[in-house]
This record gives C-alpha cells, sequence and structure tokens, in this order.
C-alpha cells in the first residue's frame, strides 16, 4: 500500500493488513461505465473468534490457461518481505501466492485456516495457551521438500526477536539476529515442536490473535541455501532484487516465480508441483513495473495490462471509469489517512498546542472536498481502531468531532502562546496529488489560529523513522488483528511517531493483548481510543478510497482489503 503499510519496522504484511476488525458491503454505482462496477464502504463484522478455525471453503470456477499482465506499481526491493528492510505491500501482495501459511482472510476480514497447508488449527489449553496445528500430508515445497514441522519452528526462529551479541553503536542494544519487521506474537511463544505431521505451539502468556501467526511459512533450507549454509544471512541479505536467482525461491503455492527482469518486471508461473485445491488457472503472471501510477489507465484501455491498482487520485479514477472494455471496484475498506504531531517537537510537546491543533482542523470540510468526489458516502472518521459500519465503531472524538477555531485560539492563548509564535512543517510523500490538496487545506485552517505551516514534501517515509517532522500526514492498512496497534500506541515503541501516550494507554494495550474474548478486547480498545483522543498525538480524517480495474475478459478479480490485492491470483482467469 502506498502510504506506510502500518509502518515498515513493526509488522508483517499479513498483521498489516488485519489491525481492525471490519468488512465490505457492496453499493452499487449508477454511474460506473463497463458493468460490474461497485462501490464498497467499509463495516461488518467483529474480529474472529472462537478455539477452531474454520476451512476458506471452494473456490471460483475459471479456464486454464493464459498470460496475463499485471501493473506494478512498487517493485520490490528484496522478496523477503518479512525483513524490515524489505517490507513492502506490493511484495506481499503477489509473494503471498508463492509463499503461503496456515491461515487466509476473506473479504469479509473472517479469519480461517488454508486447507492446502494444515488441514486444522485448534486452541487444546487456554493455560498455558496452547495451540495445534495439522499439516496437509500432501503440502510441499517445489524442490520437493514437504511442509513440515521445522518450517514452523523455523518460522518462529527467524521472528521471535532473538539478538547477536554485538551492539548497535548508535543505540548501544544488541543487534537482532534476524532483521524481522515484526515480532508480534512469536516472541510470546515458548515453544513449537511436533512429531510426523503435527505441531504444538506453547505460549509464555496469551497472545489473543494466536490465529494469524505462522503466515507465511519459511523453509529453512531455502534460507540456508541462499544464505552460503547461514539461514540468518538468507533471511536478512538474500532474495534481493538485483542479484536474487527465481530458482532459489522455492514456493509452496499455487505459483512460483520465474523470471526477475529488475527495473522492468517479475514473471510469475504455475508451480507445477503444487499440489493445492488451488492450482493456478493461469500459465503465467508478469508484472510490469509502472512506478508513475498516472500512466496505468491508458495501459488498461490499450490492452497493454490486464489488472491494475494504483493509488487512487480523483482524475486517475475518472479515467477508469470511462474504460469501456474494463471493470472496477473502488472500496473505501482498510486504508485510512491520519495526521500525526511529533511531541518532540519544542511546541507540539505541549498537550494543549496539539489540542488546539485538533480542534482547529476542519476535518467535515476536508472530506467534502477531498474524498466525498470519490463517493457520496464518504465520511470523516472518528475511531482509530475500528471503521464505520462495524458493531464496535464507537465515534469517540468528543470536542474534535466539529472544528472550533475560537476553542482553539483561546487554548492557546491561555496557554501562553502569542499569535505567530508557532512555525510547523508538515511533511508527505510526494508525488500524491490528493495529499498535495490536503496538506495546503491545512495550511491555511492552522493560519486561522495564527500557526505558520511549512510544507515539506518528502521523496520516501524515511522521515518518519527519523522523526525528521514536526507534523505529517500519512496513511495505515487496517485489519483484524487488534495488537497490531500495540507498536504504534505504546510509549517508546519505534513505531509511536508522534511520542505520546501514557501508563494508563499501555496498561490497557497489555490488557487486551491477553484478552481471548473478543467483545472485552474491543471495550478495552474503545477505552484506550478514547484517551488517545485527549492525547492528542494522532489525529484520524478517512478511509481512503481504493481502487482495483482489469479487463472485462479477466474473471474473477475480488478486491480484499484485508490479506490484500492478488489475494485470489490463483483464481484469475480469462
Amino acid at each position: 500500500m502506498s502510504s506506510r503499510s502500518r509502518g515498515r519496522k513493526f509488522l508483517t504484511l499479513l498483521f498489516v493488513f488485519l489491525l481492525v476488525a471490519s468488512a465490505c458491503g457492496k453499493k452499487n454505482d449508477n454511474n460506473a461505465k463497463g458493468g460490474n462496477n461497485t462501490i464498497q464502504k467499509g463495516g461488518g463484522p467483529a474480529a474472529t473468534s472462537g478455539d477452531t478455525l474454520a476451512s476458506l471453503g471452494s473456490r471460483k470456477s475459471g479456464t486454464q490457461g493464459g498470460t496475463l499482465t499485471l501493473a506494478g506499481e512498487q517493485e520490490p526491493s528484496g522478496y523477503n518481505w518479512l525483513t524490515s528492510a524489505d517490507n513492502a505491500a506490493w511484495t506481499q501482495y503477489f509473494m503471498q501466492n508463492v509463499w503461503e501459511g496456515s491461515v487466509r482472510v476473506k473479504p469479509d476480514g473472517t479469519i480461517v485456516r488454508n486447507d492446502d497447508i494444515v488441514s486444522s488449527i485448534k486452541l487444546t489449553k487456554k493455560d498455558p495457551l496452547t495451540i495445534e496445528y495439522q499439516i496437509n500430508p500432501s503440502a510441499s515445497w517445489s524442490n520437493g521438500d514437504p511442509v513440515s514441522v521445522d518450517d514452523f519452528k523455523f518460522t518462529w526462529e527467524a521472528q521471535r526477536g532473538d539478538k547477536t551479541t554485538q551492539k548497535d553503536p548508535q543505540t548501544g542494544e544488541f543487534i537482532p539476529k534476524y532483521d524481522a519487521v515484526s515480532t508480534t506474537g512469536y516472541e510470546d511463544i515458548q515453544s513449537v515442536e511436533g512429531t510426523g505431521k503435527t505441531v504444538t505451539v506453547t505460549f509464555k502468556k496469551i497472545f489473543a490473535d494466536w490465529r494469524v501467526l505462522f503466515d507465511p511459512l519459511l523453509n529453512r533450507k531455502m534460507f540456508q541455501a541462499e544464505g552460503g549454509g547461514d539461514e540468518a544471512k538468507g533471511f536478512n541479505d538474500g532474495f534481493k532484487n538485483e542479484n536474487v536467482k527465481p530458482s532459489a525461491i522455492w514456493s509452496n503455492g499455487p505459483f512460483m516465480v520465474s523470471e526477475i527482469t529488475p527495473g522492468q518486471q517479475t514473471v510469475l508461473v504455475r508451480n507445477p508441483k503444487y499440489t493445492g485445491s488451488r492450482k493456478a488457472y493461469l500459465d503465467k503472471v508478469t508484472i510490469r513495473w509502472i512506478t508513475d501510477a498516472s500512466q496505468e489507465p491508458a495501459a488498461l484501455k490499450n490492452g497493454e495490462v490486464d489488472v491494475m491498482y494504483p493509488q487512487a487520485q480523483l482524475d486517475l479514477v475518472q479515467q477508469v471509469k470511462q474504460i469501456s472494455n474494463a471493470k472496477y471496484t473502488l472500496a473505501f475498506g482498510t486504508f485510512w489517512e491520519h495526521l500525526d504531531l511529533n511531541a518532540k517537537n519544542q511546541f507540539l510537546k505541549d498537550q494543549k498546542v496539539r489540542q488546539a491543533i485538533f480542534m482547529a482542523v476542519d476535518r467535515p470540510t476536508l472530506v467534502n472536498t477531498i474524498i466525498k468526489p470519490f463517493s457520496s458516502s464518504a465520511e470523516q472518521l472518528n475511531n482509530r481502531i475500528f471503521f464505520p459500519g462495524n458493531p464496535n465503531y464507537k465515534d469517540n472524538s468528543g470536542m474534535y468531532n466539529k472544528p472550533n477555531v475560537a476553542g482553539a485560539k483561546k487554548m492557546l492563548t491561555d496557554a501562553g502562546y502569542q499569535p505567530n509564535q508557532i512555525t510547523l512543517n508538515l511533511a508527505f510523500r510526494q508525488p500524491n496529488p490528493r495529499r498535495q490538496q490536503t496538506v495546503t487545506l491545512l495550511q491555511a485552517q492552522l493560519a486561522a489560529i495564527g500557526i505558520k505551516v511549512t510544507i515539506t514534501p518528502k521523496p520516501d517515509f524515511t522521515f518518519l523513522d527519523n522523526g525528521d517532522f514536526d507534523m505529517a500526514l500519512f496513511g495505515y492498512t487496517g485489519g483484524t488483528v487488534l495488537s497490531g496497534n500495540s507498536s504504534i500506541y505504546t510509549r517508546g515503541s519505534l513505531q509511536n511517531y508522534t511520542n505520546t501516550g501514557s501508563a494508563e494507554i499501555d496498561r490497557l494495550i497489555k490488557q487486551s493483548n491477553s484478552e481471548l474474548d473478543p467483545q472485552k478486547r474491543a471495550d478495552l480498545w474503545n477505552q484506550i481510543d478514547k484517551l488517545l483522543w485527549d492525547q492528542a498525538g494522532s489525529l484520524p480524517m478517512w478511509q481512503n478510497p481504493e481502487i482495483i480495474a482489469w479487463n472485462n475478459k479477466v474473471k474473477n478479480v475480488t478486491f480484499n482489503g484485508y490479506q490484500g490485492f492478488g489475494w485470489d491470483m490463483a483464481d484469475w482467469s480469462f
């Protein structure tokens, strides 16, 4: 996803797509061109519950054969997206068809088991928390290895947070053995054991989101081969775009990588050794790396590409709607915009200044100007954890629901600030016309309360990790894994870009992560959200529009805001 798939350095992409429980219900777009076009709005059921995961179920029918060309927006720096260095949404979008794991996520947000890898997943004991996996006897890797207990062990070892004996000269902390983008959940595991096709995972403490672990599964021998016998080296430094050989990327999924031409394309072909029930209908998928999204509608119209998933800019969406031989889905799902305030700034460390900014931002006007041109059903977001339409969604915004310029001015005056005393920069990643328009309007809104804003476009998102901003406009991708919010809102976390928080918030987050009752967890997170509004560190704006479009000859393309674009690529056909 375009805007920090909920942080490059703290979550695997499955966690990234599963952070907030919601689902999509369809709404017809009467003005759509090309037929079978929909606008989807967030909402739906709460997170998956129960001690046993259900099956994904039957697949869609399709026609065998054919080559499809996909417009790719972000070329991988490396194909192991589980590292902090190479964690990128676009890599996960297609590689989830190469490296499969124990679970899948349906378009409604329900977490189900992947029968092609495991035949059952069940909670067998709550104290200590113990989960049993039964590996599908026919599940195998493209090199001939069966999917095994050791795949589960290595997946845990690579992401549990082991340290080396060397210290980082800047932080003084021991350097991780594996450069894992996330240790969430895996660090809570005591042991992974098993015999035959039975895997038993025992936890040191309760991890409420146990259902989403072990996706994808990793083959130790594959990483050893890539690392010259050292699996940690293979994990950290292997599979880089500029020098990886496609044959080094083994597959346990319906596709395998057959060609990598840096700067041009990545080619997937049907995995001939795949034994699962979802063998790819297509013979080949060629991913053309088109980094300028404005070129994609013309490429789709002219038949140069068959499927596209660009950032949804208004002019681009309007172009897609006019393509007579294409279908599309415009979704307001799990991708949401927010304005972050960095409390390390000399002014923003004052909670009153942050609260005054929250009061001054006219979110209703911003939604009407920026988002409603996509769909009249767009609305401002008043909760960081749940989306409108979800039964757990509550408007916790209080006095920030509507702008109050007079109140914001008074708050600054009472706190001892003079008009035009405060100067702040506002960062966003360029190019992004929608965000450019948003920050320009924010600049004017804050000028109304005497705060001068300098707009500072950035070429990438490293400014977030470096703390090189006063205010930042970017997006997160939500899902159904509530624990994924922990690193964002816990004090001292590297992913807490606002540097705000409280002891009470930290306590409630820990309590939530060990609460197995889904409704009690949701209630705890709504308590946390109320406290976050008072902290005034991150201001929710709206659910961002997303668009996927395809040639009307292509069948079975389904938007999924949870597992991500490409989740059903094996079902695509002509």
